[in-house]
């Protein structure tokens, strides 16, 4: 049994749908207010869904019953309202991982099968250390999970993007999409000078998937992307040309971003500028030695083919959110 947090996320539909078609037991573990059309899409795919926060304990017990590998992929590039970075992702994490070493040495007791398999979904630049608080709370989560004592594979993604099943692409590509379907220049802080290494979702896929496979109880770091690095400001221009808008970027000095984002985060509206992703904008997103080429059989998506391809399945629309599938 695989016990997918967050399973009703971007990541998660794809993972719990490539899980399920490959014949895999999954329950998948959804937040208190889960939209129902998501709940509906995951028992469609034939995932056993739990409802629950993670804060539940008897929920919680009751959700890792029998399970020996939890895929980790609760977690937001948003400012969580409630409990904010550090509430949803250390806090949740240490709760978590507890509550997994705590069934899988009473399963041993039992004369069950002992250990457990932790697969964690974090992003590269996570450390404890880091000058953002989005990284420095995964790094934080990836220290909870390596103090466990189980078994876990981390894996740190660059952008994700693209969609093959369920209704959203990534959230930061939406919101360029947004912008660049709005006709107008498209703002971006600092120019969009910040290197990133966009990898497609069945790509990453097939990286989780790899990690939940992998054999022993291993404790290891995977940083993956895709096969080309491209600036904030070129993957905002290749999605101005798929949307038709030929008005350019312009640039957001770091200064006026700042101000911008702290007047955002004071009136409690940070939806379109977030304090921490202007942090993030002055650090790259790239990989040392990219773990998905080995994960992927050696062929990774270009970011070119894989919006072609989402485009293809579900319409310009998609880019934005929309055609929900």
């Amino acid at each position: 049994m695989i016990l997918v947090t967050g399973a009703n996320g971007y990541v998660g539909a794809h993972l719990v749908a490539r899980l399920r078609g490959d014949g895999a037991a999954v329950r998948a573990l959804v937040r208190r207010g889960c939209p129902e059309d998501e709940k509906a899409f995951l028992r469609a795919a034939g995932a056993e869904l739990v409802e629950a926060e993670i804060e539940e304990a008897p929920l919680l017990s009751r959700a890792l019953s029998g399970v020996e590998t939890v895929v980790h992929l609760l977690g937001s590039i948003e400012r969580p309202r409630s409990g904010g970075y550090r509430g949803m992702h250390t806090a949740k994490t240490a709760i978590l991982v507890g509550a997994f070493r705590d069934a899988a040495a009473a399963r041993a007791d039992r004369g069950g099968r002992g250990g457990g398999r932790v697969v964690y979904l974090s992003a590269l630049g996570a450390s404890a250390s880091a000058a953002n608080e989005y990284s420095r709370t995964k790094g934080e989560a990836e220290e909870r999970i390596a103090r466990s004592g189980l078994g876990h594979v981390i894996v740190r993604s660059s952008l994700i993007f693209g969609r093959e099943t369920g209704g959203r692409d990534s959230k930061i590509v939406m919101k360029l999409a947004g912008l660049a379907a709005s006709g107008r220049p498209v703002p971006l802080v600092g120019g969009g000078r910040n290197r990133l290494q966009p990898i497609y979702i069945a790509d990453l896929v097939s990286c989780l998937r790899a990690a939940i496979a992998a054999e022993g109880r291993r404790s290891e770091v995977w940083d993956v992307g895709g096969p080309e690095v491209l600036t904030l400001r070129e993957v905002a221009g290749k999605l101005m040309r798929m949307l038709g808008n030929g008005r350019g970027v312009v640039g957001i000095p770091y200064p006026l971003a700042y101000a911008l984002a702290w007047c955002a985060r004071l009136a409690r509206a940070e939806g379109r500028l977030n304090l921490e992703q202007v942090r993030m904008s002055r650090h790259d997103a790239v990989c040392g030695v990219n773990a998905a080429y080995a994960a992927c059989g050696g062929r990774l998506t270009s970011f070119d083919a894989g919006m072609q391809m989402t485009v293809r399945k579900f319409g310009a629309g998609a880019l934005t959110g929309g055609a929900r599938r």
